[in-house]
């Protein structure tokens, strides 16, 4: 179909294919591995290890990812992604054995969660920048909507899948077949008809340099930085609506816990939406500065959630936060893509990424101190407002600059 087009292209298939399968085993060992965490550690820890856990793989990400983006502009992508996903393809083959041999300990599984963080963050630069060179120009805003379809689709199946292993052969299983999962992404890029050319970096710099050059590109674009900064802005503001839902259904709505999962559903299915909407769209020239529009609507959705009402108003605004959410970062995404030279497009997207995940912690931090001393309802009345103020303010300050390219332009314009 036609808002499916970008699937015509057979290397970019192969590479859709097989990271949706990928993607399904990641959430599949997800699953198993928080629940083992919880079970093998103290009772006394035992949320604190949750926390370590999690701690560690972000961080372990966030810390590499400026050197993977380097490592994308420097190597063939294809072969670099082979070798990652390989290793952590060994990553979850150990976690399996252990588990079967009765040897598995909670800082076995911690290890293996700061090795994985590590790998996503060389692999997440490589396979952005390795995307615009499997379709045409025209084609890459459908390409990119297609592989946040595959993402979303993977975050509802996987964790499906993983729950149902989990219960009937367990835990180790879901890691032997993330395992298996990790084939797939390899099979597809050794069946590549046309290799994407191997990028044009300089191989005399040190990676600091590198570093240095990337930046460097980044401040003579002032367009370019206005959307990193909106990718900030949207993990610092976006970010709490999900880490904060758990008080805020029992707090605010006064509704049991379990209905915190039927919210992320509609946050999912949201972004699903989102994803499939951009791609039948997708025909037109990207505008990133509707970003702006968006982001505003998505202020006045975390405002909303902390207005009192029936169940059903928090699952309304969770399906148009989870919309808003992934019509924001498809549009950002693309416009950058579509700008930004091969030769530097590793490091621009690890500073994409990077921005992004910076600000879900820091937005998640102050949300929860907030909501400690003043309530959960007053920390989303402020996130709500205030990110409809930084927007206005950003919006005004960058069109007093000439910053915005006139719609239907490329931002780079």
């Amino acid at each position: 179909p036609a808002f499916a087009r970008a699937l015509q292209y057979r290397d970019y298939r192969l590479v859709w294919t097989g990271a949706l399968v990928s993607n399904i085993g990641m959430w599949m060992q997800n699953v198993a591995r928080g629940v083992l965490v919880y079970e093998l550690s103290p009772v006394a820890s035992k949320k604190i290890w949750l926390g370590i856990d999690a701690f560690v793989l972000g961080l372990c990400a966030v810390a590499l990812l400026p050197i993977g983006g380097v490592l994308a502009d420097r190597l063939a992508r294809r072969w670099l992604l082979i070798v990652v996903n390989l290793a952590g393809a060994a990553v979850a083959t150990v976690l399996a054995t252990l588990y079967f041999v009765h040897l598995l300990e909670v800082w076995h599984i911690v290890v293996s969660s700061a090795v994985t963080g590590a790998l996503q963050g060389i692999m997440i630069p490589a396979n952005q920048a390795l995307m615009p060179s499997l379709v045409s120009r025209e084609d890459l805003p459908n390409a990119i909507a297609l592989n946040s379809i595959q993402f979303n689709t993977s975050r509802i199946v996987g964790p499906a899948l993983g729950g149902i292993i989990l219960t009937t052969w367990g835990a180790g299983w879901s890691f032997g077949l993330n395992a298996v999962s990790f084939a797939a992404v390899v099979a597809a890029l050794l069946a590549m008809h046309k290799p994407p050319p191997r990028p044009g970096g300089s191989h005399h710099e040190t990676m600091i340099q590198s570093l240095r050059q990337g930046l460097s590109y980044v401040r003579s674009r002032g367009d370019l930085t206005v959307m990193l900064l909106l990718i900030l802005l949207t993990g610092i503001f976006v970010g709490p609506v999900i880490t904060m839902l758990p008080a805020l259904v029992s707090e605010v709505y006064g509704l049991p816990s379990s209905h915190y999962a039927r919210l992320l559903s509609f946050f999912g299915v949201g972004a699903l939406m989102g994803a499939v909407l951009f791609a039948a769209r997708s025909r037109r020239e990207p505008s990133p500065w509707r970003a702006f529009g968006i982001l505003m609507g998505l202020g006045l959705c975390i405002y909303g959630f902390g207005l009192r009402g029936p169940a059903w108003w928090g699952e309304a605004l969770s399906l148009a936060a989870g919309l808003g959410f992934t019509g924001v970062m498809i549009r950002l995404f693309t416009a950058i893509m579509h700008t930004t030279p091969d030769d530097v497009r590793g490091r621009v997207s690890s500073f994409q990424v990077l921005a992004f995940r910076s600000g879900l912690p820091v937005g998640s931090l102050v949300a929860g101190l907030i909501a400690q001393r003043l309530g959960v309802d007053i920390a989303f009345f402020l996130f709500g407002w205030t990110l409809i103020l930084v927007i206005a303010l950003l919006l005004l300050i960058v069109r007093r600059r000439g910053v915005l390219s006139k719609p239907g332009e490329d931002a780079s314009a």
